[in-house]
């Protein structure tokens, strides 16, 4: 696996299926809490850690560091395909 500058090893990737609507209920919250299972959480840190040594951002140009960043980096993925 390539390595970068830092000598961390770039993430790899995968590609998932997922169902899309073509419009949610106008009715739904703009907020969410939810508690992770183990397994849930191990796979959000290791997107979180995999945008952030790849550098990647959100629209507004903010660097995706941390959870909510990397859901919202997934959110605006879909939104924009």
């Amino acid at each position: 696996m390539p390595k970068l500058k830092d000598e961390r090893t770039v993430p790899a990737t995968i590609l998932i299926e997922v169902p899309i609507a073509e419009m949610p209920p106008a009715t739904w919250g703009l907020h969410i809490d939810v508690k992770l299972t183990a397994a849930q959480s191990t796979a959000l840190r290791r997107i979180t850690q995999g945008l952030d040594v790849r550098g990647a951002t959100l629209g507004n140009g903010r660097r995706v560091v941390n959870a909510a960043d990397a859901v919202r980096f997934v959110l605006e993925q879909i939104q924009n395909r």
